[in-house]
């Protein structure tokens, strides 16, 4: 089985590259291999525009039997607290579009620019599509942006209007990419923050990245037996 480790940034997925250098074997540079299974990291850099256009240009893409996308994300939902781990399994956009006179947000199906079911949306939003090995995890509904929400006026605004569970930056790209080039994907999400007022004092990304590799490690294990 061929798999893609997607990561916007190095601080995501260096703990789990780490773990796999221990028990893979590195046959050439920049991939690990255990048996009959071949894993290709990628860090992609921030941000939608360059997620997707790294999974597209991907020279392994076209391979891949699994696509996971490991990241950090900010939460709606006070019971996801730091730490929490999550799949999501739909993503829609959060500021694609225009900001109404009264403060509120029209996305770009509402102003008539897109078409909410052209592929590879379905009213609005792009979800997973394809069977993989179950994440055994709670599975949530993702927001992507290009700002990360700093006030509580903004996170209410975007809750209200989205009604998602989790924030972050990369996850319609990676979603968007996914579907059109046709992978079966995986988003695994670990919440480092409540989403809302900007507090750093309140975030915890050693404990988001460290569950985060934690649980990719062991879902490898258990998806790709020898």
């Amino acid at each position: 089985m061929q798999i893609g480790l997607i990561s916007a940034t190095e601080l995501e997925i260096e703990p789990l590259l780490q773990m796999l250098k221990v028990q893979w074997q590195v046959p050439v540079l920049g991939s690990f291999q255990r048996g009959p299974h071949t894993i290709f990291p990628l860090v992609t850099g921030i941000g939608s525009t360059s997620m997707a256009f790294a999974l597209a240009r991907f020279p392994s893409a076209k391979f891949l039997d699994l696509a996971i996308h490991l990241s950090v994300s900010g939460s709606f939902r006070p019971d996801l607290t730091n730490g929490s781990l999550v799949e999501v399994t739909s993503e829609c956009w959060g500021d694609l579009g225009a900001e109404d006179a009264d403060g509120g947000m029209l996305d770009a199906f509402q102003l008539g620019l897109q078409d909410p079911n052209r592929q590879p949306y379905t009213n609005g939003r792009i979800a997973k599509m394809k069977a993989t090995p179950p994440s055994l995890l709670p599975e949530v509904h993702g927001l992507t942006v290009q700002c990360v929400t700093g006030t509580e006026t903004r996170r209410k605004c975007l809750h209200d209007k989205f009604g998602a569970d989790v924030e972050s930056m990369e996850g319609m790209g990676f979603f968007y990419a996914a579907r059109m080039m046709d992978l079966p994907f995986l988003s695994i999400r670990s919440i480092s923050n409540q989403v809302g007022a900007r507090d750093k004092s309140k975030w915890d990304l050693d404990l988001a990245v460290s569950a985060l590799s934690s649980y990719v490690y062991e879902y490898l294990l258990r998806a790709l037996p020898l």
